[in-house]
């Protein structure tokens, strides 16, 4: 964006960068088997590599993903009313940020302060 800015053969020479970067490198993942909670906690937590270009943003969406295999992953809230799912999402949104494991984590603890043993 700061190339573009600076005229045609600035962007045009980050781009061109850009694009053979990407040629060494794994690319992007797709995020689409995920479910939404977790998608978006990795998109979260993985925005500030989106700003450095698609080889950056590839390889943290990748760190996410692998990091996401070892753990029990984001327990369900889907029975909980409204009222406790809102509160206890807002208690876990930092965390949220950072990744679907620190996520999952959080709500764990959050549930087992209000009696749920998560799965």
């Amino acid at each position: 964006m700061m190339q573009k800015s600076q005229g045609p053969v600035a962007y045009g020479s980050c781009l061109d960068k850009q694009i053979n970067t990407l040629r060494s490198s794994p690319g992007i993942p797709s995020l689409a088997d995920l479910d939404d909670a977790t998608r978006q906690s990795i998109e979260l937590a993985c925005m500030m590599q989106k700003s450095q270009g698609p080889v950056a943003y590839g390889s943290c969406l990748n760190k996410q993903i692998n990091t996401l295999r070892g753990s029990p992953g984001i327990p369900s809230l889907s029975g909980l009313d409204d009222a406790t799912r809102q509160s206890i999402e807002l208690a876990c949104m930092m965390q949220k940020s950072q990744g679907p494991v620190a996520y999952g984590e959080c709500l764990r603890a959050q549930l087992r302060s209000i009696g749920i043993q998560p799965r």
